[in-house]
């Protein structure tokens, strides 16, 4: 027979127990996880998951642990993984692994993530570990909007009027994980100042911070987010030909991007081409964007100080790829005492930490 046990109590259990409502609730999640491990688990649902999964962590049911974090991890997208972070952070704050797996998605998706209803109903606390991550892969300015239309939705849900003040207030210390000086002047003037979120000292700070030599001191980040970061794992460097070899493709802003390694030989001179590809958005021939990525060669020795270069281009269907010719002269790359590459099989480890922001144009 089929059983519910979400963390609820029924009216017969609560006037036999008599215990307060978050015993009771207790209780019934330990029954709960009982008649899991009696009759099995073909009911549980994200209703009840994170609960399940609690209440198994706590009285160490090992085989339900298991279970509950695969249903977890398996049903994770992006239109549920802001209320499963919003649950994984009240139910279980000691489990970083769930929380990560939704905030990885979140920081891919943040644009598709962040017009979904579930988003404007996480708490402050949610909003705030999302803003604090240095990988989202949005714009700035997108995550401007975003937190204003969480914080009128908070005072509607609320029964509070949107004012400035209210906003300020529902979002406490989560408006300051805003990188306000990000923004452009005109952003500025037409956002925060005529909605009033950021008060007239803010304002004139933050113009004084963008604009004059002596700037003071501001409660907001001013380093641009790092974005999405690619990893390549080049299995053999050794056999590298001029046709470029790529690394598997990674959705970044829509678009698809890979890394590319070459061999690249110039009057008798082989070097190693490292470059960043965009293969474009398949809906739009008219893709355009903007990108400022770091490219890093992570030697295998540690204590070896890794090679950083940086592109800062724009993307689009004719120009889309940019990277470097010769990035490291292959005698060097292989060369045992440098300790770039794996000595036993000659691997090599790239990444490429990637910010993309797409142009007003795009489709």
């Amino acid at each position: 027979m089929a059983h519910d046990f979400s963390a609820s109590v029924s009216p017969i259990a609560s006037s036999r127990t008599g215990a307060p409502s978050s015993v009771k609730v207790e209780l019934d999640i330990t029954r709960s996880c009982g008649w899991c491990e009696t009759n099995g688990v073909d009911n549980l649902n994200l209703n009840n998951v994170l609960q399940t999964l609690n209440c198994a962590e706590k009285y160490e049911l090992a085989w339900l642990v298991g279970t509950c974090i695969s249903f977890i991890l398996g049903a994770i997208d992006t239109g549920n993984c802001v209320e499963i972070l919003e649950k994984a952070i009240r139910y279980l704050p000691s489990s970083p692994m769930i929380m990560e797996e939704c905030l990885c998605l979140i920081d891919e998706s943040a644009e598709v993530v962040w017009q979904s209803d579930h988003f404007l109903a996480i708490g402050q606390e949610a909003l705030q570990v999302i803003l604090q991550r240095e990988t989202l892969t949005a714009d700035e300015h997108t995550i401007y909007s975003s937190v204003e239309k969480w914080a009128t939705s908070a005072c509607s849900q609320s029964y509070m009027e949107p004012s400035a003040v209210n906003r300020r207030e529902k979002l406490g210390p989560a408006l300051y994980h805003v990188r306000f000086p990000l923004l452009t002047n005109e952003q500025l003037m037409d956002g925060p100042a005529k909605t009033g979120l950021l008060v007239r000292s803010e304002l004139c700070d933050i113009f004084s911070y963008k604009h004059s030599t002596d700037k003071p001191c501001i409660p907001f980040r001013t380093i641009p987010r790092q974005g999405r970061i690619i990893y390549f794992s080049v299995p053999d460097v050794r056999v590298l030909q001029d046709t470029t070899t790529f690394s598997d493709p990674v959705t970044v802003r829509k678009l698809l991007w890979k890394i590319g390694v070459a061999k690249r030989t110039r009057c008798e001179s082989a070097n190693m081409g490292f470059f960043l590809h965009c293969f474009g958005y398949p809906k739009s021939a008219s893709w355009k964007c903007q990108v400022n990525a770091q490219f890093c060669l992570l030697p295998w020795k540690t204590g070896i100080a890794p090679i950083k270069k940086d592109i800062f281009h724009p993307y689009d269907q004719k120009s889309d790829s940019w990277g470097y010719l010769s990035y490291i002269s292959m005698e060097e790359l292989l060369d045992p005492a440098k300790g770039y590459v794996n000595p036993t099989d000659f691997s090599l480890k790239l990444q490429i930490q990637l910010a993309v922001e797409l142009s007003s144009e795009f489709d």
